[in-house]
């Protein structure tokens, strides 16, 4: 079952604030916000971006979302507002339990997750629900069109299913996602 599955991989994750990704999130943030912004991380994990963001922007406040109870009470530990959130299950209730949050967010991150989740409009949909009108939406995830993911499906065969993504984007059909859910690219 794909919760079990998380829950081992949280269990056996290794901290890491070098990712690419992350670097290029704070630099996405510099570059169009400025302290205190709220901001959420979907897919927080032990929170490492989170932490990276406290150094780049001391008053934000910090709210880390998602399902596995290592991760929630990592992010306890480091004083994150947790909020459990298993983005596989969004229903009506979700939304009931955290409208008190809606339209509240100035940023929302997610880094290599959108690829771990069955439902990517409801994923987004509830993206746009937690961030002001005016609010920026950060997310990566590998890109079935990047040479790499091509060199690799020349010699190891199409990758759906590799670990548990469960599915791959090119950038237009990622760009197709945010369009119908509301989101705009910006400048």
């Amino acid at each position: 079952m794909k919760i079990d599955h998380d829950e081992s991989a949280a269990q056996q994750r290794v901290e890491s604030f070098t990712k690419k990704w992350f670097t290029v999130g704070l630099s996405l943030l510099q570059k169009h916000t400025s302290d205190p912004i709220r901001i959420a991380d979907f897919g927080a994990g032990k929170g490492e971006f989170l932490e990276l963001v406290k150094n780049d922007f001391p008053t934000s406040e910090r709210f880390g979302l998602d399902y596995s109870p290592t991760n929630l009470k990592e992010l306890k530990q480091k004083g994150i507002n947790e909020i459990e959130v298993n983005f596989d299950e969004i229903t009506p209730q979700t939304y009931k339990r955290l409208e008190a949050l809606r339209g509240t967010f100035d940023v929302i991150t997610t880094f290599a997750v959108v690829e771990h989740v069955f439902d990517t409009n409801s994923f987004l949909q509830l993206a746009n629900f937690l961030l002001k009108k005016d609010g920026i939406l950060i997310c990566s995830t590998p890109n079935l069109g990047a040479y790499q993911m091509r060199f690799f499906s020349l010699f190891e065969g199409f990758p759906y299913g590799e670990g548990h993504h469960v599915r791959f984007f090119t950038f237009p059909r990622l760009h197709m996602y945010f369009f119908f859910n509301g989101f705009r690219k910006m400048d």
